[in-house]
């Protein structure tokens, strides 16, 4: 038995996060490029990050 999924997928969730930039935490700044990120989203996936924060 299958369930046709029932809402938005994650990565469209937090696409639509990161686009409205109202919870972002963290600015990622390269060249004249600013980028308004989630400090837990990024942290857990680089050890660097996770380092400096």
């Amino acid at each position: 038995m299958s369930a046709a999924p029932s809402g938005p997928s994650n990565r469209n969730c937090f696409s639509e996060l990161r686009q409205a930039g109202k919870f972002s935490d963290v600015i990622i700044t390269c060249g004249s490029h600013e980028l308004p990120v989630h400090k837990a989203i990024v942290c857990s996936q680089s050890d660097v990050l996770e380092d400096l924060y």
